[in-house]
């Protein structure tokens, strides 16, 4: 349960006092790299939150924010917050039935569209998906330039609620719709202080039907980062390359992890290997967390094109799903001396809900999973059909409790009574063997990994048992 509440408005007024002209974004313009300072990103999230009040957000409801790896995504995920809105982040790459679940479940009352982005017609899928539900209000329309300033007007953006240019001051005429309440707190969120606001939410797999919309707190989003910025060594002046999109729970996740630490993002919005290669060499990426698909083709390219100085890469968080993890971490290692972890989370628990510890061995360290990185997240292994823990070398569902879990659904209430036991654990749908330590990880390519059941004390090394499990959803 949460005791203190720790806003992201406050995490980054820190940033300021430390040092106001440290860089924190380097956004992408025709292969030209921008740098946004600290003192820069505060200032457009101040300016959006005076629009966001203009136009009547209230605390308690939702912004949609369909926008590319700009840095505009994190003025938005700070101005809501500011406001007590919560940010429903919107795939650039979602099909007019995933945008329209969207607009059911969460009911934003604002949607941030580009005016422009990569030749895609982004405000004409939304359209397309606000007429398939009439009987969800319209919302208003935040029309963003982008890095590039994009020349646009907002008049041909309007859905029926209203539209402006986000950060041009003028919000006349827009009034954002009554929307209904759509949030239902989960056993890990109801008796959290009701000023810790929602912040965030993610989409889930959907494996098992439509996605659900998971959301957590702000004091949640501020104590994870720090604790995934601990385990990865971030500190002022790193830089994390920051392909995977924020609207995923992914990308988020680490791009939060730096920003806690001090460190700045490298936000790519297209992902050409030999481009992005060269870049992490212009502003010295430190850390990159990614799929081995991702990284395998910056492998693949680093081989084949111009083999870019990479030297300053400290840290990679890498998650295996075409089993090419342990290549891609000798590559760097033996390049680079780069320090390579797997990774585990979901969009309920965060992404990198678990990392490997530095001393933990290559042989461990290069697989998926790793340990819970704050002290204050619980695992077990329990029956999946009574949620009683079960004996050692048994098989059985891994739970969480703790500040990670997730802290409510949108548009979604049977969902908070289905992931939870009657004694306040979330189910995570995962199956796994226990074996009495404190770490779970990967064994062997996607489907197999090992997990240690109990606290975050250092498990004994030869105590691995073999499981079955799935592991993320974006």
């Amino acid at each position: 349960m949460t005791t203190r509440t720790e806003t992201l408005s406050a995490l980054l007024d820190t940033l300021v006092d430390d040092d106001a002209a440290a860089p924190i974004t380097y956004d992408v313009v025709d292969d030209d790299v921008i740098v946004s300072r600290r003192s820069d990103i505060r200032d457009r999230a101040e300016a959006l939150r005076a629009e966001l009040e203009a136009v009547g957000v209230r605390p308690g409801q939702c912004l949609a924010v369909m926008l590319p790896n700009w840095s505009d995504a994190l003025v938005w995920q700070f101005a809501a917050a500011s406001v007590g809105a919560h940010v429903i982040g919107v795939n650039t790459r979602y099909n007019t039935g995933e945008v329209a679940h969207i607009l059911t479940a969460a009911r934003p009352a604002v949607v941030a569209v580009p005016a422009a982005f990569h030749g895609l017609d982004l405000f004409g899928r939304l359209s397309e998906a606000a007429a398939s539900v009439p009987d969800v209000a319209a919302p208003a329309v935040a029309v963003v330039r982008g890095p590039s300033e994009t020349d646009t007007t907002a008049q041909e953006f309007d859905l029926g609620g209203g539209a402006w240019v986000a950060g041009s001051g003028d919000t006349t005429g827009v009034e954002v719709p009554e929307t209904p309440d759509q949030v239902t707190l989960t056993a890990a969120g109801i008796d959290d202080d009701p000023q810790d606001h929602l912040a965030v939410a993610f989409t889930t797999s959907g494996s098992t039907g439509v996605p659900k919309l998971a959301a957590h707190r702000h004091s949640a989003i501020v104590r994870h980062g720090h604790a995934d910025a601990a385990i990865m060594q971030v500190r002022s002046g790193d830089v994390g390359l920051c392909v995977l999109p924020v609207s995923g729970v992914f990308g988020f996740s680490a791009a939060m992890a730096m920003i806690a630490g001090g460190g700045a993002l490298l936000m790519e919005t297209v992902f050409d290997p030999a481009a992005v290669l060269r870049r992490m060499q212009q502003v010295k990426v430190t850390h990159g967390v990614g799929a081995d698909d991702l990284f395998g083709r910056l492998y693949d390219e680093w081989h084949t094109g111009e083999r870019a100085d990479l030297s300053s890469f400290r840290w990679l968080g890498i998650a295996d799903f075409l089993g090419r993890s342990k290549e891609i971490a000798r590559w760097a290692r033996d390049e680079f001396g780069t320090h390579t972890s797997g990774v585990f989370g979901s969009s309920e628990v965060f992404a990198l809900a678990m990392l490997w510890n530095a001393d933990d061995p290559e042989s461990v360290r290069w697989n998926g999973g790793g340990r819970a990185v704050d002290s204050a997240i619980e695992l077990r292994v329990a029956d999946p059909l009574d949620d009683t823990p079960i004996a050692d070398g048994e098989q059985g569902e891994l739970q969480f409790r703790g500040p990670n879990v997730v802290d409510a659904y949108l548009g979604n209430p049977e969902a908070a009574a289905r992931a939870f036991t009657n004694d306040g654990w979330f189910r995570s749908g995962d199956s796994q063997c226990r074996s009495a330590a404190a770490a779970i990880g990967m064994c062997a390519a996607w489907a197999t990994f090992c997990v240690y059941a109990g606290s975050s004390s250092t498990p004994p090394k030869s105590s691995v048992a073999s499981l079955s499990i799935r592991v993320w959803e974006s």
